[in-house]
């Protein structure tokens, strides 16, 4: 008895010492993150200040302004966005608008006047809108020209006409559209944005609907801090979270976090219940952004008080789950540049987790083309180079297989 006591008291004393060690830890950032974001093999930080990138997951920082900040103020950054090698970023404070890099942050050039943030669908199109409304715009040329696509957005609504409201840029769910606007009307398009279908109306208790998002499963949305869920793809809404003052979420696989005025909370039925996850970080920090690099989760603090410190802290998703599903992190960091190539293109993706890799090219009847990578990868980010001098013009599928997952993207070869 004695004997199977001493052995009991041992485990407790290793599980509590595991879960001590659990925990987030804060980086040295040198900004108060507004904005996070992944392009290639850089984490980059927005806020006040202008643009920081990291290249080592957020243990040493480099200042990237050049063409974001005026002779009058330094830039304020309030969103990102990464798509193949373009970074976005939306600065209010010096003209207004989105500006954009091609070369990893050193250079920064304005693109347009658009709103606050750009979505992307699986097919390649962005989606972006205007700071004081007018509807949803998209791109098929990574940004350069807009056009708006408003077609079935109602007219008019209790006296205002919709199609000047300000639209939250469009999230994709088994291949739908979906957008909303600040009266709380959910639309979806399943043509790329050519026309919208109204299928919902949320009653809201005020003009302030903060961003959508979509899991696995199901649409969420944030309004005056209080996070709502549809199940059926839009069509009925029902609160899930209500005191938590929520600003923030991100999904991976199954697992749904949200951050806000009380730190960091997460979800693993879908948001039905949640759970508290601020282990070494205040109760009183404001999470304003979450984002995912080698098997991390970053969540940045913005809002600074005398209790309140800003920063961002990092933590393994392995402290969360074995069970989170690798092929988010393969999504999210599979990039290839230049799209259309002449000569060659450089591909490059991010492994969360040892395992055997392929990376393998097909034309579009469905017949490998050739096989650019096949070999185990410990966890980390990698570059191949890819070269098509010799491949005819058309379009090429490339399937890159790791951790049990698949992902494909289409290029094209243009000479």
């Amino acid at each position: 008895m004695k004997k199977n006591t001493f052995f009991n008291i041992l485990i407790i004393c290793c599980l509590t010492h595991c879960s001590l060690f659990a925990q987030w830890v804060k980086t040295n950032c040198p900004l108060n993150p507004e904005a996070l974001c992944v392009n290639k093999n850089f984490l980059f930080a927005g806020s006040e200040g202008g643009v920081v990138k990291s290249s080592d997951d957020g243990n040493t920082w480099k200042f990237v302004n050049k063409g974001l900040h005026s002779d009058i103020m330094p830039a304020e950054v309030l969103s990102f966005y990464s798509f193949d090698t373009y970074l976005f970023a939306y600065v209010p404070n010096i003209g207004g608008g989105e500006f954009f890099s091609d070369n990893d942050g050193e250079n920064w050039s304005f693109l347009s006047n658009n709103g606050l943030t750009i979505s992307a669908d699986q097919n390649g199109y962005l989606f972006s809108h205007y700071v004081n409304g007018s509807g949803v715009l998209r791109s098929s040329d990574s940004g350069k020209s807009w056009i708006p696509i408003d077609s079935g957005f109602s007219h008019y609504y209790s006296g205002i006409d919709s199609r000047k409201l300000l639209f939250r840029p469009p999230v994709h769910l088994d291949g739908i559209l979906f957008t909303e606007n600040l009266l709380g009307e959910i639309y979806r398009s399943t043509n790329n944005g050519d026309f919208w279908d109204s299928i919902s109306t949320i009653s809201i208790r005020s003009n302030v609907t903060l961003s959508l998002f979509a899991s696995d499963s199901a649409l969420f949305t944030i309004i005056s801090g209080i996070i709502l869920r549809s199940l059926d793809q839009g069509y009925t809404w029902d609160t899930v979270k209500s005191d938590f003052g929520t600003k923030t979420m991100v999904a991976v696989g199954n697992k749904i976090f949200a951050g806000g005025y009380y730190g960091i909370i997460l979800s693993t039925d879908n948001g039905k219940t949640w759970k508290v996850e601020n282990n070494n970080v205040p109760d009183s920090v404001v999470i304003d952004a979450f984002e995912i690099k080698d098997g991390y989760l970053f969540a940045g603090a913005y809002y600074v008080t005398p209790n309140s410190p800003g920063g961002l802290w990092r933590r393994p998703l392995a402290d969360f789950t074995n069970k989170v599903k690798d092929s988010i992190q393969l999504i999210a960091h599979f990039f290839i540049y230049p799209n259309p190539a002449k000569s060659e293109m450089h591909i490059t993706y991010s492994i969360p987790k040892r395992s055997d890799v392929v990376l393998s090219v097909f034309d579009i009847t469905g017949k490998e083309i050739t096989t650019i990578a096949s070999e185990a990868h410990d966890v980390g980010s990698y570059e191949n180079l890819w070269n098509v001098k010799s491949l005819p013009n058309g379009s090429y599928i490339l399937k890159l297989t790791a951790c049990g997952e698949s992902v494909t993207k289409v290029v094209e070869v243009v000479k």
